[in-house]
């Protein structure tokens, strides 16, 4: 099999083997006695269970029983026979408890009573779009059977994590590596319900350096036990792969986190609890509001197929298209580099080619088909744009729904910061960038919006967007729709509207310049320092939580 085949299947399975120093921490910290059963649910190339074979070993286990002791699920063929061909090289004896089948058709009293007493291993991670099928049925009936419900949007290793915890003996230990989701999203908190309620010790282990140079996703190491000594969560925070040597079994003297109940996103514990107390002692004040509390942010245009609805003006002329059927829609966000987004601009991106203008033609085909458009949307047949999901679901496939413009744009992605941006040009966004719409009633005059999008740019708001979005091993932010509702921003009251009003240009220009520390300072300057009037100590310590969250994320763009 070729490497991209190879590569190709191994994503297919979720499949992205640990590194050693990795699998011998996670070892070492679970099995702690030489009559200990391992179990790795997804073994793999055996990674885990070499190392705690060796482990058993070293411990004093003869070799012939510490084979016997460990067990391990691989649903890969050639991944199984390449594990059992390993461990029987390293111990001289065929490993018994290895089987390769799927693990959501392995139930715990397979192996017989009693069950393990260490869960180790690397969960295979399928996003839910990719994660279907039957292995997605029998997956979340495994985890509906332990009483956890899990959303539609649920990836692979949720309901692979909840299963595995149904094979530990009780006061067994756990100790597996999952994706920081367990952090950061919605869908993780009845997973991370479980694991409260299941464990009196549950420990996550961060880096700040990325851990799988080849994988986006952002990991950390769970480790969860029984031991009822100062119960709760801890969130430990690490530089690299070398700083689990330090760690060693020194995990009990890191402060706990929270008590053994908080399944509210994790995220926030990733700064020191002073400055922690710091920001959410300004949503105390009474002084903030929430983008959700000022109106609904949603995703763009989703057309199925952003290649042929999204076109240049030469092309539009070069196909004949009637202007009737032509809207002008935003650009990539990063062509909108300032907090406002002119009529000018977009026309002069509109004159370097730049695909601006939205194919909204909602006409049936008995009517439109006596329109010049209907040739360019007959090519779109012959190119196969119908047959694309989105498309073959609408009828006719080539009415794009949900086309309206916002009166802001918020990205969607970002590396240095997220934007709020007027939508002076008054464009339709597409599926890049989200749009935000003020509840009815809401005063969206053109003041109204420059001192709403002015507000945005503080050290404070910042924090929270890094707090409810979601971070990617590149760097990237991400901040869904219902998650950027929930972004705080302090509400500006007396001469501070007024501030904001004339300081909007001096943001703006900052910002296309880059010089975001500049235009965050602006914002800080008449919001927290002027209107909130903080203690210049609290406001650095703000600062410096902001600073360190987010160096954190923009660390993995270079690692």
């Amino acid at each position: 099999m070729n490497t991209l085949a190879v590569r190709n299947k191994k994503k297919q399975l979720g499949a992205f083997y640990t590194p050693q120093p990795m699998a011998r921490f996670i070892v070492n910290w679970a099995v702690r006695s030489s009559d200990e059963t391992v179990m790795d649910p997804g073994c793999g190339e055996a990674v885990f269970l070499l190392e705690a074979y060796k482990h058993l070993v070293e411990l004093g286990v003869p070799a012939a029983q510490a084979v016997s002791q460990i067990q391990g699920v691989e649903v890969d063929k050639v991944a199984y026979d390449r594990a059992c061909r390993l461990l029987t090289d390293a111990s001289g004896i065929c490993p018994p408890g290895i089987m390769c089948a799927d693990f959501f058709q392995v139930q715990p009293d397979l192996f017989g009573p009693p069950a393990v007493d260490v869960i180790v291993g690397n969960p295979p991670y399928i996003r839910y779009h990719q994660f279907k099928g039957a292995t997605r049925q029998r997956a979340l009936q495994s985890a509906r059977r332990a009483g956890v419900e899990l959303t539609r949007l649920t990836s692979s290793w949720a309901p692979y994590l909840i299963h595995a915890i149904s094979f530990l003996k009780p006061g067994g230990r756990l100790a597996m590596i999952v994706p920081a989701e367990l952090l950061q999203v919605d869908y993780a908190e009845p997973v991370r319900r479980f694991l409260l309620e299941h464990f009196a010790n549950v420990a996550v282990v961060t880096f700040d350096e990325r851990v799988f140079p080849d994988v986006l996703e952002d990991t950390v190491i769970l480790l969860a036990e029984s031991d009822g000594s100062a119960p709760g969560l801890r969130v430990i925070r690490l530089g690299n792969l070398d700083d689990l040597t330090e760690l060693g079994q020194s995990l009990r003297d890191v402060p706990i986190a929270r008590g053994a109940k908080d399944a509210q996103r994790w995220t926030r514990y990733l700064l020191p609890r002073d400055s922690l107390s710091v920001y959410q002692s300004f949503i105390e004040t009474g002084e903030t509001t929430t983008l959700g509390e000022l109106g609904n942010v949603d995703i763009g245009v989703v057309t199925g197929n952003n290649a042929y609805f999204l076109l240049t003006e030469a092309k539009a002329r070069w196909w004949e298209i009637e202007p009737d059927f032509l809207t002008p829609a935003a650009p990539k966000p990063k062509l909108m580099p300032g907090a406002r987004f002119s009529l000018h601009e977009w026309e002069q991106l509109r004159d370097q080619s730049v695909p601006c203008y939205l194919l909204n033609c909602r006409l049936p085909p008995s009517v439109v088909a006596g329109h010049r458009v209907w040739s360019y949307i007959e090519r779109g047949v012959e190119k196969g744009v119908h047959k694309g999901y989105k498309c073959s679901n609408r009828e006719p496939w080539y009415a794009v729904p949900g086309v309206r413009v916002p009166p802001v744009f918020l990205t969607y992605m970002a590396h240095e910061i997220p934007r709020l941006i007027v939508n002076e040009a008054q464009v339709v966004n597409h599926n890049l960038i989200h749009g935000l719409y003020f509840h009815d009633g809401r005063e969206t005059s053109p003041e109204e919006l420059v001192i709403r999008v002015a507000s945005f740019y503080t050290t404070f708001t910042m924090l929270s967007v890094e707090l409810v979005g979601r971070s990617y091993g590149g760097g990237v932010l991400k901040v869904e729709t219902k998650e950027s509702e929930r972004i705080c921003l302090i509400e500006p009251s007396g001469p501070a509207r007024r501030r904001l009003i004339e300081a909007f240009p001096l943001i703006d220009e900052h910002l296309r310049r880059r010089a975001f520390d500049d235009a965050l300072a602006i914002g800080d300057e008449i919001l927290l320092l002027g209107q909130v009037a903080v203690d210049q100590t609290v406001y650095e310590q703000l600062c410096r939580a902001y600073r360190s969250i987010r160096g954190r994320r923009l660390s993995r763009a270079k690692s």
